[in-house]
């Protein structure tokens, strides 16, 4: 899938992916290993951003359906 957005975690040690498949994926910045998934978005079509608030506990994502999707770091 196409990357349209990559933010790294505010520790520095993780790196958040936004994909054109709907998902968005945590992977570690030092071996590259996928560390989880978040899905129930739309993102197909255009840019969108995703991003971690301050303390690295959740995620957060626009979506093409015109609304922002939060989830739990670790629960997904």
């Amino acid at each position: 899938p196409s990357v349209m957005n990559g933010v790294f975690s505010n520790d520095a040690n993780c790196m958040l992916v936004s994909t054109l498949d709907s998902t968005v994926r945590l992977f570690d910045k030092k071996e590259g290993d996928l560390l989880n998934e978040y899905r129930g978005h739309r993102n197909d079509q255009y840019r969108t951003q995703s991003c971690l608030n301050r303390d690295d506990s959740m995620v957060f994502s626009g979506s093409e359906d015109h609304h922002i999707y939060v989830w739990d770091l670790v629960e997904a």
